[in-house]
């Protein structure tokens, strides 16, 4: 019994920190709260683009891979890195790169770009960008994908 009860207490911590993205006809919402649209570009395959919710677009978030032969395995022959950049609605300024959620679904793999836009918070509640935070994410995410694919090449 004494074991069990710090067990649970744990268990109750990480359920109750832990965050739900759900995404459901272009709305991302976290923890149920609606945060952002999310639409799919359909110029460039599992590449989104990011609007406030009044529907003013923020960000673009491009789907890149590359091909590492250090991580090819039978589930993954061709050694297939995949990564998104975030990049500002212009495409001239690339802010960050982040690994997908490992969902199946082309909207449910950037799931975790979302939580780092939340956590970050890098939308201000009015639906603008706070470009102070988006600056201190961008620091702590960094390019680790495109320098390992400068790297290989």
């Amino acid at each position: 019994m004494k074991t069990i009860i710090p067990f649970l207490f744990i268990l109750i911590t990480f359920s109750v920190t832990a965050q739900k993205v759900k995404i459901k006809k272009g709305k991302v919402f976290i923890d149920k709260v609606e945060y952002v649209l999310t639409e799919e570009d359909k110029l460039s395959d599992d590449s989104f683009i990011i609007s406030n919710l009044k529907g003013e677009e923020l960000f673009y978030l491009k789907y890149k891979y590359y091909s590492d032969p250090n991580l090819r395995r039978d589930t993954n022959p061709n050694g297939t890195v995949v990564y998104f950049e975030l990049m500002s609605k212009d495409l001239e300024t690339i802010y960050f790169e982040a690994e997908p959620h490992p969902s199946l679904s082309a909207m449910g793999m950037s799931k975790k770009t979302y939580k780092i836009l939340y956590n970050g918070e890098v939308i201000n509640k009015d639906g603008t960008i706070n470009k102070g935070n988006l600056e201190t994410v961008s620091k702590k995410i960094g390019f680790e994908f495109s320098k390992k694919r400068t790297e290989l090449n």
